[in-house]
């Protein structure tokens, strides 16, 4: 005798993955704002507002070793991966011509002196304007990241990824 499977059931059996109870938490957390909060019966030791302030912590790390010329690659893709997130999601809540995406547009051109002076140097470190403007677009990066929700934020990721490789496409 067959049973009834919902298509859930199906979808699992077709890709052989498991199933996983706590589904509806982890949609729930991505869909609240980042908060210190957890859900009841979350048994996750990690908030997602904790998540959330390690990557701003990581990002601001990345600027002060910019700023002291003992900086990665990697550190100069995090501070451009935020201020891009930044103002995708900017642009999202208030379109295109607000205040914010304009001070993210300066903070990524501060961040394009400062890799074109690294390929001219070897060395990285900002101008002096883009001591300013970079850490205003990583406070800006700051306020919408924890005002945004995680599903909204991992959308604006998406979305930026999409834009790069449409730039990618036409320079090609």
């Amino acid at each position: 005798m067959m049973r009834k499977m919902s298509a859930y059931a199906r979808k699992l059996r077709r890709t052989s993955e498991t199933y996983n109870a706590a589904e509806w938490l982890n949609t729930l957390t991505k869909c609240r704002p980042f908060g210190e909060d957890k859900l009841p019966g979350a048994i996750a030791t990690e908030t997602s507002f904790d998540a959330m302030r390690r990557r701003i912590i990581e990002t601001r790390l990345s600027f002060e070793r910019i700023k002291l010329g003992t900086a990665t690659p990697e550190d100069f893709d995090l501070l451009a991966h935020a201020t891009g997130i930044a103002k995708v999601r900017y642009a999202q809540i208030a379109g295109n011509d607000n205040e914010a995406v304009m001070q993210l547009d300066i903070a990524d051109a501060a961040l394009t002196r400062t890799v074109n002076r690294f390929k001219q140097s070897g060395r990285w470190g900002f101008d002096g304007p883009a001591l300013i403007e970079v850490m205003q677009g990583i406070d800006l990066y700051e306020q919408v990241a924890t005002s945004s929700s995680p599903a909204q934020m991992e959308h604006a990721s998406i979305e930026r990824t999409r834009i790069l490789e449409e730039q990618l496409r036409a320079m090609q």
